[in-house]
């Protein structure tokens, strides 16, 4: 039971890094484009 709980802690976790690491590529991206334009 624990060690079921334990490995969907894991999988949010792992999920909410990956959101993270989406979030930081597109605004690099944008700043990117930002610095383009000038």
């Amino acid at each position: 039971m624990f060690q079921r709980m334990h490995q969907d802690l894991v999988l949010l976790l792992q999920l909410a890094r990956l959101r993270f690491q989406h979030r930081v590529q597109l605004q690099q991206l944008a700043d990117q484009r930002g610095e383009d334009a000038q």
